[in-house]
């Protein structure tokens, strides 16, 4: 609820410019689009940090991706998917481990379905696999 307020806040305010650090942490996902409605009606330049890619591309012109303190990539989420665009992402699991550790590769959609039904899981690509392409991920 405390984070609804800010924003409703910050909306009141007219500031030119709002910064909202990571506004939807821990909300509910109706609470969460009730919070992105009103980013998106700001009439003020929003400075938005955030871990949910999916908002990063919801609520933002330009993404800066960002890791320990440096700039890794910007640009439009578009621009950013470039690098993966044809492909699909492809998830194996080695055995030997009970809940799975998960192997990632990007390849063309049409190799990919020759996968299908071999113990890999396709996916599309999304903002998320930035993490993956730029190395980011955690071990």
């Amino acid at each position: 609820m405390k984070r609804k307020v800010f924003v409703a806040m910050a909306l009141a305010s007219e500031a030119e410019v709002v910064f909202l650090d990571e506004p939807t942490t821990g909300l509910d996902p109706l609470s969460r689009m009730e919070v992105w409605s009103i980013v998106k009606n700001l009439k003020a330049q929003v400075v938005l940090t955030t871990h949910y890619m999916e908002e990063a591309g919801e609520l933002s012109k330009e993404i800066v991706l960002m890791h320990q303190g440096r700039v890794i990539v910007s640009g439009t989420a578009s621009s950013l998917l470039k690098p993966l665009e044809g492909k699909v992402r492809v998830e194996g699991y080695e055995e030997g481990f009970k809940v799975g550790r998960s192997k990632i590769a990007y390849l063309d959609k049409e190799r990919a379905r020759d996968l299908v039904g071999d113990g890999y899981v396709i996916k599309p690509i999304s903002l998320d696999d930035l993490f993956v392409l730029y190395g980011l991920q955690e071990n």
